[in-house]
């Protein structure tokens, strides 16, 4: 196993993964959470972060891509449409049965017809083997999802073995990597922004097999006392350098039930009129689809430098539109057209992200 870790350290809560297996790959969104030290930038876990039966509800989704990596992103996932809802429970490991298939494990996550049993210590996350109806896979040698603490520009990575029960014994091996490879601002339907978030990648192969399966997930840094899920996690295959989303998404929903009834999220920003040093930025883009040019309208209530690029999907920079200082009031851009279908138009003052919209751009209506 071997353990990379920076020098820049950011708080998130802790992700668990699912074991990535074929069609039976699916959602495992971790309920428990750690003790996060904001005033240190360092993550600990507490036995006492979790509590008993929590819950958690999630939205399937189904995004374009997953975005970039690396520090200061702006991933805009604002245009994705909630569809099934999904819930996932976590329990204490106290039924005999498990504790003799799974004597090291002490958490079973349970999402469906699926039961994942995992060990959390205050010095790694690791997963034990997964139960998905009649199959059973247990790990001589598990899956460890996280060091603690775990850092933004961390990774870890190592072997994992076991044997898969169904039908006859089928001996299983190849290798898992966790990194936490993205920093920035996240935007989620309903224009919901979330800035500092960190995004993990984990991937995970067989022996003997080309591709792999990869699960992004995003977490909320915040100086929260307890973190718990993803707010957004997508899952693809990689073959060759080529990516492909399989699994789909979920996107969490935005307060955590819990058996007391408690929440731990802060309450996210809403992109299209976001407060800011005594007033209100406002901003819309119009006629949505155009054709010839659309007119892009904004609000600022104080003076300063206003920027307004173009991106692509994949949120690749496609053009500045804008970048000058501005007097407070109402001001308005012409987006012309540029035979691009579809660009996410930002807003920045002062080098500050405040909102996104995704535009279509057509022919003719």
């Amino acid at each position: 196993m071997h353990i990379k870790a920076n020098p820049v350290i950011i708080e998130l809560g802790m992700p668990l993964n699912p074991l990535l297996s074929m069609k039976y790959s699916y959602l495992l969104f971790f309920i428990f959470g750690i003790n996060a030290l904001f005033a240190q930038g360092s993550l600990q876990f507490s036995d006492e972060a979790y509590m008993n039966a929590d819950q958690q509800l999630y939205f399937s989704t189904n995004p374009e891509s997953t975005g970039l990596a690396g520090s200061n992103q702006i991933w805009d996932f604002s245009y994705l449409e909630k569809e099934n809802e999904v819930k996932s429970y976590l329990h204490p490991l106290n039924k005999r049965e498990w504790a003799l298939a799974f004597p090291d494990a002490n958490l079973i996550i349970e999402e469906n017809d699926l039961l994942f049993f995992i060990r959390a210590d205050r010095s790694t996350l690791s997963e034990y083997g997964y139960l998905k109806g009649e199959r059973l896979m247990v790990y001589d040698q598990p899956i460890v999802r996280f060091p603690f603490p775990f850092e933004f520009e961390s990774s870890i990575e190592g072997d994992y073995s076991g044997v898969r029960y169904y039908r006859q014994e089928r001996k299983m091996s190849g290798r898992y990597k966790s990194e936490a490879d993205g920093y920035g601002t996240l935007i989620l339907p309903g224009d919901k922004v979330y800035e500092n978030v960190i995004r993990v990648r984990f991937s995970k192969s067989l022996d003997n097999n080309l591709s792999e399966e990869v699960i992004y997930r995003w977490y909320k840094a915040t100086n929260a006392p307890v973190l718990r899920s993803p707010l957004l996690t997508i899952f693809t295959r990689e073959e060759l350098g080529e990516k492909q989303i399989t699994g789909g998404a979920f996107i969490a929903a935005e307060e955590p039930i819990t058996i007391e009834g408690r929440s731990t999220e802060n309450d996210p920003i809403d992109a299209g009129q976001k407060k800011e040093r005594g007033g209100f930025y406002q901003y819309n883009i119009s006629p949505n689809p155009f054709s010839e040019f659309a007119l892009i309208e904004y609000t600022i209530p104080v003076a300063g430098k206003v920027t307004i690029q173009s991106f692509d999907n994949n949120g690749r920079l496609l053009q500045t539109l804008l970048e000058e200082h501005q007097s407070a009031g109402n001001h308005t851009l012409k987006l012309s057209s540029t035979g691009v279908f579809v660009q996410h138009i930002r807003i920045l003052v002062d080098d500050q992200f405040i909102a996104s919209k995704k535009v279509f751009q057509i022919d003719s209506f």
